[in-house]
């Protein structure tokens, strides 16, 4: 996800044998437009000299090549003069419904206002982490000192919350819609879940982990398959926080 698109293709093409400097040069003066056809003002320009989209590109390293690719082959057959001349929906038609997906834009969908990058509706549904139980705040106050100062006091102050919770997580996978996000490709899919399922069961937030050490896999994980695409949240059953029983 980047407005850094012209530079991302620019190494691409750079890596291409045999592609005219003046062909690499028309490409790249015409990619920042991709991101701001549906509108807005000129691309800026960053500090390294490439324009950027005006909106975040998403996309996935499987797209760079092809797009690339088509981009330096519209501009071969076209002429460099006439490619420069064109209105940018025309490049863009040329290169609608021609790139590959990869599998992380087909689970969680993908919407742009440029034509050259199909809008995909995600496959999977995340909903917000919530505690079983109620939630009580911890806070941890701290100081630093400041070793030379000469002063007493503390050189800095702060506190951090905590809440040590059980928590629900939930999500839900369109399988049909999955497979058609991937071009009917039923063995990408299957493994795309199944790396999916492990992912949310092992995966730790990286934030604070130097001074909690908060890794803690889940006690319990259900996994239900539908044949009717009904997926059922329980989140309604801890609207009522559950209270520790015993030891």
């Amino acid at each position: 996800r980047t407005r850094r698109l012209p530079m991302l293709i620019d190494s691409v093409i750079q890596s291409m044998p045999g592609v005219p400097d003046d062909i690499r040069t028309a490409v790249i003066s015409r990619v920042a437009e991709i991101g701001t056809e549906g509108g807005g003002s000129k691309p800026a320009v960053g500090d390294d000299g490439y324009a950027e989209t005006n909106q975040l590109i998403f996309l996935g390293s499987e797209e760079l090549g092809p797009l690339a690719t088509s981009l330096v082959e519209f501009c071969t057959r076209k002429g460099v003069k006439d490619f420069g001349k064109m209105k940018i929906p025309e490049v863009t038609k040329e290169l609608s419904g021609s790139l590959p997906r990869s599998v992380d834009i087909a689970m969680f969908g993908r919407m742009t206002t440029s034509n050259a990058f199909e809008d995909v509706a995600a496959a999977v549904q995340v909903a917000h982490a919530i505690t079983t139980g109620k939630v009580d705040t911890e806070f941890d106050y701290y100081t630093a000192i400041d070793d030379l100062s000469g002063e007493a006091g503390a050189g800095m102050i702060g506190d951090v919350e905590l809440n040590s919770s059980t928590y629900y997580k939930y999500f839900n996978i369109h399988w049909e819609g999955l497979v058609e996000n991937l071009g009917g490709d039923k063995e990408v899919a299957a493994k795309a879940v199944l790396a999916f399922i492990e992912a949310a069961a092992v995966a730790q937030p990286s934030g604070k982990q130097n001074s909690t050490a908060a890794l803690n896999l889940p006690d319990f994980v259900l996994v239900e398959v539908s044949d009717k695409n009904l997926p059922v949240n329980y989140a309604n059953a801890y609207l009522k926080p559950v209270v520790p029983q015993g030891d």
